[in-house]
């Protein structure tokens, strides 16, 4: 189990360098290509074609849109793993609100904010798209003296219960699902922090408390 759960972390944490990669890795092609773009461009608008030249720039910026769109905590890897997960929200339909106030210079890791924010979006998203009916999810961050709130919450079929530790997965093979949480509760401890899942009203609740340390 221990193995496990060591294989299924590296694979979340490798998922989401991946992403990272896969948008910077975008944008290299296009800053190599860059002199080709330019040379369409100029022979589009030669011939006065500037609708086709908006539409051609729209396409080949989109990794840039990507990187570009907002800056939520002000830290590079993070905020691409935030924009992504609204971006796929937008496009699965999922109403979406991020919140953020991030401190500056803490001694948090960029890499266990990554592990907090993508699992618990990713599973988020999942919930919610089971849903008869179009659920929304938000995401707040907000700092409190030493400590870093972090709540996710989504609709969630009307339940009443506090989590001890999290639920269970409800995926049907337990060994090679249901990590998420438990990698968020180990980045967690990191940090001398608290991790509690609610689900009440409607609404699926987790709320992390970090402590941190200025730099």
């Amino acid at each position: 189990m221990k193995l496990n759960f060591a294989e299924m972390r590296n694979s979340l944490l490798e998922e989401n360098y991946q992403t990272i990669n896969d948008i910077y890795m975008k944008n290299a092609k296009l800053y190599h290509d860059l002199n080709n773009h330019l040379n369409v461009l100029y022979q589009l608008l030669e011939k006065e074609n500037v609708s086709e030249a908006k539409a051609y720039i729209r396409e080949v910026s989109k990794p840039i849109m990507q990187l570009s769109k907002s800056v939520w905590t002000g830290i590079d890897t993070v905020d691409v793993i935030i924009n992504s997960k609204v971006e796929k929200m937008k496009e699965k339909g999922i109403p979406v609100e991020v919140n953020v106030e991030f401190p500056d210079n803490t001694n948090i890791l960029p890499h266990d904010m990554c592990t907090i924010i993508s699992n618990l979006l990713d599973n988020a998203i999942e919930a919610t798209e089971k849903l008869k009916d179009p659920g929304g999810v938000s995401l707040v961050i907000r700092r409190i003296n030493h400590f870093l709130l972090i709540k996710v919450s989504n609709d969630a079929i009307t339940g009443k219960k506090d989590f001890v530790v999290f639920p269970d997965t409800s995926k049907e093979n337990k060994n090679l699902h249901g990590w998420g949480l438990p990698s968020v509760r180990d980045a967690v401890d990191k940090y001398n922090g608290s991790f509690k899942c609610t689900n009440r009203d409607g609404k699926f609740v987790v709320t992390i408390m970090l402590f941190y340390e200025s730099r």
